[in-house]
């Protein structure tokens, strides 16, 4: 794996950020004014009522969106347009199907040319498809993977680009529950061997606690805004039954409802 302890390593930066779309009614403005600041490795989850501009801010940082107001800059630099520098993880997997799962891995790198030759590419789709357990289905087609295998794929993808920043939309909320949790438990493996500032979105608070580092609630749009920043207590490395049996969890869980709750009651 690249070495990741050299240089600034995505920390994004919101200030007054708005988006607004055209409607046949006139413009519909899904975000108010948001500044936010995510820090370098950080991984914050993004959590609200449906229509509370989760997506859309992902999709602004990662340039599939443009902003209406307001700037975003990642280590400084003003974010206009996709980039490798920031890695997209989606709910559908979207793998080519004619190609295998290393050739998937290895097409996203031959897209992004980063001064890694042949040899250095093929070594990072190894070493992630390993750090998935993926490496003996490494020739199979996606016809021939399980729901969370296609997405374990997606995950390797998206880390061997070596992004700054990871951003993943609901990766998991197609899945069974316990695939879910098979694959919360892969994520967080993966994140601890290397380090990215991640932005979830999800609408499972256990899968925010779980995973986050902080977790940042939207309110109900249009408007959307920022109802509430936590930090998240829990120590990592992290142990899914450890959280759940620890006193703070209760809590952190029920404060989380009730905010959500009162979003969706407006």
């Amino acid at each position: 794996m690249r070495d990741e302890a050299t240089g600034t390593k995505g920390k994004l930066r919101f200030e007054g950020v708005e988006k607004a779309f055209p409607t046949k009614d006139g413009e519909y403005k899904a975000l108010a004014p948001i500044s936010l600041d995510v820090e370098e490795r950080q991984f914050v989850a993004l959590i609200g009522p449906s229509g509370s501009g989760k997506s859309t801010v992902l999709r602004l940082v990662a340039g599939l969106e443009e902003r209406t107001a307001g700037e975003i800059t990642m280590d400084g630099d003003a974010i206009f347009g996709p980039g490798p520098d920031r890695g997209m993880v989606f709910q559908d997997h979207a793998l080519l199907p004619w190609m295998t799962v290393k050739e998937n891995v290895l097409f996203a790198l031959d897209c992004n040319p980063d001064g890694r030759d042949k040899e250095e590419r093929e070594k990072a789709a190894s070493e992630y498809l390993d750090l998935v357990h993926l490496s003996r289905f490494a020739d199979q087609k996606p016809s021939q993977l399980s729901g969370g295998m296609k997405q374990r794929v997606g995950l390797a993808r998206a880390f061997a680009l070596d992004p700054r920043v990871l951003l993943m939309d609901e990766p998991f909320g197609a899945l069974d529950a316990l695939t879910r949790g098979v694959m919360q438990t892969e994520l967080l493996g993966i994140w601890e061997e290397a380090a990215k500032t991640v932005l979830l979105v999800t609408h499972d608070v256990d899968e925010a606690l779980l995973l986050a580092d902080r977790i940042i609630v939207l309110s109900q749009g249009p408007q959307a805004r920022i109802k509430a920043d936590m930090n998240v207590p829990f120590e990592r490395p992290r142990d899914q039954d450890e959280i759940l049996s620890s006193k703070e969890y209760p809590e952190l869980h029920r404060e989380l409802l009730a905010l959500l709750r009162e979003e969706i009651a407006v």
